[in-house]
């Protein structure tokens, strides 16, 4: 739980510079252990509200609504996108 706990601040460190340089509206997490438990997940929000200078609402860090399928469902897109870029040219393929 330790070791967990110290990843998911460190990934909350690194949210906190993401929302600091782009102040994005949303940030999509998809550190696996916060998909196990949502307590990591506060621990990823509490680490970036605590150090963000721009983001005091922790509510704009989410975990993704796919949830543990977020990762096949990435490879997925990735490998659909010619299709989706220019489906005429990857159908005559």
């Amino acid at each position: 739980d330790r070791l967990l706990r110290e990843r998911a601040r460190a990934v909350g460190r690194a949210t906190a510079l993401l929302l600091d340089v782009l102040n994005p509206d949303l940030v999509v997490v998809t550190e696996h252990s916060s998909l196990l438990n949502p307590e990591y997940l506060e621990e990823i929000r509490g680490a970036a509200v605590d150090l963000s200078h721009v983001c005091g609402d922790p509510e704009r860090i989410v975990s993704p609504h796919a949830g543990m399928t977020v990762l096949p469902v990435a490879g997925g897109t990735i490998a659909l996108n010619p299709l989706f870029r220019s489906p005429l040219a990857a159908s005559q393929r």
